[in-house]
């Protein structure tokens, strides 16, 4: 004949290997979750403003500069920023880099101080954006003058610790200064 406790215990070791078996379970659900809704995918965003200034009859500075901030999952390290400006009919007028993507080398004198070199870029690709930070590049192109134009930043990076290389993309319409 059992005792009462022993088929508790018994009863008791039953419940919790159910219990693990929910908990894993629920777990390994909630994790196929996440992945599928995109929690894992790097968050950044991109927002750009553009500006022109008159440079002579024909033609007009456009100064373009997008602003990136890092959400709060994971580092992202940007290998590249580029803009391109087209007129309404799809025709480049101008595509350049954009300034401030590129890590900059450094020397070291004697006592340990570290001095940037605008000279020469660093032979480590990509700048890096931890969580929470926030950035602006900067490049300015020349467009006709009386021209409205369509303005592109494309920005590409990665996660600091692989994964897919990813691309983030504004835009925005720069309307000629006309003043009569």
């Amino acid at each position: 004949m059992r005792l009462p406790l022993e088929s508790f215990k018994q009863i008791g070791e039953a419940l919790k290997v159910w219990a693990e078996f929910i908990a894993y379970g629920s777990g390994g659900v909630f994790l196929i979750y996440k992945i599928v809704s995109g929690y894992f995918i790097t968050d950044l965003s991109l927002r750009i403003t553009c500006e022109r200034f008159p440079l002579d009859n024909e033609s007009d500075n456009l100064s373009v500069a997008a602003m990136v901030r890092k959400g709060d999952k994971g580092t992202v390290r940007i290998h590249d920023c580029k803009i391109r400006v087209t007129d309404m009919a799809g025709q480049v007028l101008d595509e350049k880099r954009m300034c401030g993507t590129d890590r900059l080398s450094f020397n070291m004198d004697k006592t340990g101080r570290m001095s940037i070199t605008f000279a020469r870029t660093s032979k480590k690709h990509g700048l890096s954006l931890p969580p929470g930070d926030e950035t602006q590049f900067a490049g300015l192109c020349n467009v006709p003058t009386e021209t409205p134009c369509m303005v592109e930043v494309v920005i590409l990076g990665k996660k600091l610790w692989g994964g897919k290389a990813a691309q983030w993309r504004a835009s925005a319409v720069s309307f000629p200064n006309i003043v009569k």
